[in-house]
């Protein structure tokens, strides 16, 4: 005996036509504020604000970047920009230490200068790693 599975679970119910209802739900939200602005001021200046309202209704409406909802993406931005942000790591550069040696000899002074690299905890960790993957490379 067969189950049978449900198939597009991902995919919402249309329901006014073509349009599903969070689409018409927003395409009617924008109607409405029109409708409003419509009745308080001129209709030049309607057109204008008309605009953008009808640019971002239709884009929370129908516009999905990268297969999410335009809303969430908007509120990943808004919530991106509000957060403050927490920097893990900041590079410090430490100078090299020098160490000069300076030798007399019958025959005058000789400098020899060497550079001393420090060694702390984390370089010893990378040492110890290195040694330990190149050891089982040659193995």
């Amino acid at each position: 005996m067969q189950a049978n599975l449900p198939q597009f679970i991902d995919v919402e119910d249309r329901i006014i036509g073509p349009l599903t209802l969070k689409q018409f739900l927003w395409l009617l939200a924008a109607a409405g504020i029109i409708f409003i602005l419509w009745g308080l001021f001129e209709i030049w200046l309607v057109i204008i604000l008309a605009i953008p309202i009808i640019a971002l209704s239709g884009a929370l409406a129908f516009y999905r970047p990268q297969g999410r909802s335009f809303i969430s993406r908007l509120l990943s931005i808004f919530q991106f920009m509000s957060k403050p942000k927490e920097y893990l790591w900041k590079r410090t550069t430490a100078p090299p230490k020098i160490k000069r040696e300076v030798k007399s000899t019958k025959g005058g002074k000789e400098d020899k200068i060497t550079l001393e690299p420090e060694v702390t905890e984390s370089r010893l960790k990378e040492l110890a790693w290195t040694l330990d993957t190149q050891n089982k490379k040659e193995e």
